[in-house]
């Protein structure tokens, strides 16, 4: 579970650049060293969409658990996903 590198000079992506790519839509990542631009993978957009929804789909589960709390708890998994993502996202270059 690390932060990408680089794929052109191997350059640690920093998590706050992760984070801010995921919250406008994916944008791309610029290498602050070779001025690369990376791209998310496909797969790891899949993973962010299903991942977000995922506490929806066993909402009357949850929601006789946590009662009146289902959205905070809600709130709280989508910011966990999206503060641990950096560690499992891959990022491409585009030729």
């Amino acid at each position: 579970m690390l932060i990408q590198k680089c794929n052109h000079c191997s350059e640690k992506f920093k998590w706050v650049d992760i984070i801010k790519s995921i919250l406008f839509g994916f944008k791309p990542i610029e290498c602050s060293n070779c001025k690369k631009k990376h791209y998310i993978a496909f797969s790891s957009r899949l993973l962010i969409a299903i991942s977000i929804p995922v506490p929806l789909l066993a909402q009357k589960y949850l929601y006789s658990i946590f009662n009146n709390y289902f959205i905070f708890v809600y709130f709280l998994w989508v910011i966990f996903i999206i503060l641990f993502s950096p560690f499992v996202l891959k990022y491409v270059i585009k030729e």
